[in-house]
């Protein structure tokens, strides 16, 4: 009964949250803090989390999200449009636009991975966003690369067959949740001299306590 029960909560959280992503890329504007949104949620655990994470995820980022949003969506309009017509019109093909549109792709795939964690795990500037987003590559290298290989992959699907991008968006947001997100604790833990798991622990020692600082029995 408990796995039965954890189908349904699973099939029923990938229809809400698949529903609130499509609505904001239909608006546009709203994807990005959305987005990041999801990714705050889907990074708990699915027995503790809600949709308060969801919203307390945009809400408390919410000025970082607006240069953010605007730089990423930029970039990836700019770079999607371009492609689409290029290779749909390979007659009117303009190399240097097209390199142009790859390279901007690629830093629009590369910081949309990223720069999500950085927003929900650090303060941070949009100077220190960019400059943040590159470090935490190198907290999992070969994640990071497969996320990306991942992203340009649904990249192109958006450009040849643009209807099934509606299918995709809880695997995108779920797979950056569960694939970068350690590569923030490998990062915080070179910092301190400490291993990933040992934060993890101590996270979970954390959540033991209450708003004074003493154990929580309830818990």
């Amino acid at each position: 009964m408990k796995g039965l029960r954890l189908l349904g909560d699973v099939i029923f959280e990938y229809l809400i949250i698949t529903l609130i992503l499509i609505l904001s890329i239909c608006l546009v504007i709203p994807f990005i803090p959305v987005f990041v949104g999801v990714i705050a949620y889907l990074r708990l655990d699915i027995n503790t989390r809600t949709l308060r994470d969801f919203w307390m995820g945009i809400k408390e980022n919410i000025k970082i999200l607006i240069p953010y949003s605007i730089f990423e969506l930029t970039i990836l309009a700019f770079s999607i449009l371009n492609l689409y017509f290029f290779l749909t019109h390979p007659e009117k093909n303009q190399m240097i636009v097209l390199i142009l549109s790859y390279i901007a792709l690629f830093i629009g795939i590369v910081f949309f991975i990223h720069a999500p964690i950085i927003i929900l795990t650090m303060k941070v500037n949009f100077r220190q966003l960019m400059y943040n987003s590159i470090m935490l590559i190198f907290g999992g290298i070969f994640r990071s690369i497969l996320t990306i290989v991942l992203l340009i992959g649904v990249a192109f699907i958006a450009i040849y067959l643009p209807h099934l991008l509606f299918f995709l968006p809880y695997f995108i947001a779920f797979v950056i949740a569960k694939m970068i997100y350690p590569n923030f604790y490998v990062l915080k833990a070179r910092a301190l001299k400490t291993t990933p798991q040992e934060l993890l622990n101590q996270e979970q020692q954390d959540a033991y306590l209450d708003e004074y600082g003493q154990v929580d029995h309830s818990k």
